[in-house]
């Protein structure tokens, strides 16, 4: 059937013409249940192969549970990665399937809405953690990932753990992690760090003394006091405004 002699297969809107009936799509064009695999090389990172691979980060780390730390990859590193299925055949046409335009469309503006930024996608898990665990206990020296109660450190290192990034333990350590960002260039999920009563008069990472996460609109949680606990906090707090020392990006 030649397509372009129906004009039931085209809608005129203005000076574009979009086409909203059927194309003829091969067979093969349907993907295989082999599951691919890609090998890690110098300089990859996980957000250039998701790119590369045009599937959805969180996918690749779903696939890969033994993938502690998204953020450090090992050369040789063998990756899982997600099957790309296409979309499936509506009806056929001289035996080829026949696939809906407006389909396709919907399924490529998914998959781009999925993959525009994983980043802010894993500032968003964290800072979900983060807000589930409001009203949690203070207590110094906590367990390290343990739900139960924390310290700030511990706190962090959890809220970042369950996300599949791994914090040092103390938090003077998690400032060395990451790269350090201008306060006025944080964004979700940041590392904000300051010193308190203890550490002010100490030097170096030394005078790091609690450690909180960003939320964004000058926000940050924390686990401040053993009579707070875990709460959020206004980072432009006159306290916090002397305290901060500075912040830091671990979700590069």
């Amino acid at each position: 059937m030649d397509i372009l002699k129906h004009k039931s297969f085209f809608n005129y809107i203005g000076p574009i013409v979009f086409t909203i009936g059927l194309i003829s799509a091969p067979n093969q064009a349907f993907a295989s249940n082999t599951s691919p695999t890609y090998t890690v090389k110098t300089g990859d990172t996980l957000w250039a192969i998701s790119q590369h691979a045009g599937v959805n980060i969180n996918k690749i780390i779903e696939l890969n549970p033994k993938l502690v730390n998204p953020n450090y990859l090992k050369v040789g590193q063998i990756l899982n990665l997600p099957v790309q299925d296409m979309p499936k055949a509506a009806s056929q046409l001289n035996g080829s399937p026949l696939i809906s335009l407006q389909t396709v469309k919907q399924t490529v503006s998914s998959e781009q809405s999925s993959t525009k930024d994983p980043k802010q996608k894993i500032g968003q898990g964290i800072i979900s953690t983060g807000k589930k665990l409001l009203g949690k206990p203070y207590k110094y020296g906590a367990q390290s990932m343990n739900p139960s109660s924390f310290d700030c450190s511990s706190f962090t290192q959890y809220v970042y753990g369950v996300n599949h990034i791994k914090l040092n333990r103390v938090a003077s350590q998690q400032a060395t992690q990451g790269q350090n960002i201008d306060k006025g260039q944080m964004r979700e999920g940041d590392l904000v760090f300051f010193w308190n009563n203890d550490t002010q008069n100490q030097k170096g990472l030394d005078r790091i003394g609690h450690v909180g996460i960003y939320l964004g609109d000058g926000k940050f949680i924390h686990c401040s006091t053993s009579d707070k606990g875990v709460i959020i906090s206004d980072i432009n707090d006159k306290y916090y405004l002397k305290t901060f020392i500075c912040a830091r990006r671990v979700i590069l």
